[in-house]
């Protein structure tokens, strides 16, 4: 599926990066609004296609997120309770948030994408 490897193409090179967990999770949350920028038609045409995509690769789109929140937790740049549910809300967050203000409120690619992910890491507590 394309969402699928675009989705893990992005992350790829996050994942082999050697910068903080914090670091690297904002940097996934960025790559993450690249990826519904490439595909806002199918972003707004259905808000299951996470889901889908999950079923038919069994992909979890959130592992990267839980990594990096572990690794940020272990060096201490990062404080989360519960690591799969942060890596959800953070995934789910900063998607349709993003996919929206550019659908429907035609805001530029940059803005809404540095705005979200600021949004998004402080409101958890993730500085």
């Amino acid at each position: 599926m394309r969402l699928t490897e675009q989705y893990r193409g992005a992350m790829w090179p996050i994942l082999t990066g050697l910068e903080s967990g914090l670091t690297r999770l904002r940097l996934a949350l960025l790559a993450l609004c690249g990826v519904a920028e490439r595909n806002l038609p199918l972003l707004i045409a259905t808000d299951t296609i996470f889901h889908e995509a999950h079923i038919l690769t069994r992909a979890d789109f959130t592992e990267p997120l839980e990594q990096f929140l572990r690794e940020g937790m272990r060096e201490g740049s990062i404080n989360a309770r519960d690591v799969a549910e942060t890596a959800s809300l953070l995934f789910n967050s900063v998607c349709w948030t993003y996919t929206h203000l550019r659908a429907h409120h035609h805001w530029e690619a940059g803005r809404a994408q540095t705005l979200v992910v600021n949004l998004v890491l402080e409101g958890v507590g993730l500085h």
